[in-house]
């Protein structure tokens, strides 16, 4: 099986933006997933040390 340069090429063109527009949507949420989880980890974390005084 022959494939022509240009073939590959246009596929190149066409795949890697979208490959990188699915890894950046990736990266975004496994980020806010991150933050997320580090903020409710601070809030218990705060209970905590608060409900220790109370």
């Amino acid at each position: 099986m022959f494939i022509s340069l240009d073939s590959i090429n246009i596929w190149i063109t066409i795949t890697t933006p979208a490959i990188i527009v699915a890894a950046a949507a990736v990266a975004a949420t496994t980020k806010t997933a991150l933050i997320s989880k580090t903020i409710k980890f601070n809030s218990n974390l705060l209970n905590e040390t608060f409900n220790n005084y109370i």
